[in-house]
């Protein structure tokens, strides 16, 4: 196995565990749905053909870029599950996720949940002991939509994205912008 595969193959084990407490939701945000777990690495190009070959997913989106966030991502959809996958990566040297992959080299990131009251869940987590880290800014990935990242107590970053979520897909072969 290559060095990148087996790194990707360390990091399908996290991405289970991410997945794993997706299924349980988030205390304090219970009307929340589950999206997508977003994998931090150095370049979406080089990367995301071989995560989506080791989990059995296919692209779901061009690559995106956010300036606000400064970062550049590609959506990958598992057909089997549904299961959503971020594939991330820093535009500039002040992006959270460059600070992620020099700590960590990459890999799971964050959990996305779906909510239609993006404030008042965000101030339900806070009560829990949530710590925000970005308040609610407009995600330019998702049409608009905003967006919130919090560390729980249990120091998982979760980002909160406003319903409902719409993002350039890829329908056969076409790119086109979905609601879901």
């Amino acid at each position: 196995m290559s060095e990148p595969d087996a790194m990707i193959s360390d990091w399908v084990r996290e991405l289970d565990r991410y997945l794993d407490l997706a299924g349980r939701g988030i205390a304090g945000a219970a009307a929340c749905s589950f999206h997508h777990v977003g994998i931090a690495v150095p370049s979406v190009q080089r990367a995301w053909e071989a995560i989506a070959r080791v989990i059995g997913a296919e692209a779901d989106s061009p690559v995106l870029a956010d300036p606000v966030q400064r970062v550049a991502a590609l959506f990958l959809v598992q057909p089997a599950t549904g299961n959503r996958i971020e594939v991330i990566e820093p535009l500039t040297a002040s992006s959270p996720i460059s600070r992620f992959l020099q700590k960590s080299g990459g890999g799971p990131h964050h959990l996305c949940f779906e909510t239609d009251d993006l404030d008042g869940d965000l101030h339900r987590l806070k009560a829990e002991g949530a710590r925000v880290v970005c308040p609610p800014v407009e995600a330019c990935g998702f049409h608009g939509a905003r967006i919130a990242f919090c560390y729980t107590r249990e120091r998982l970053l979760v980002e909160l994205a406003e319903a409902p979520v719409a993002y350039d897909r890829i329908v056969g072969g076409v790119v086109a912008q979905v609601r879901e």
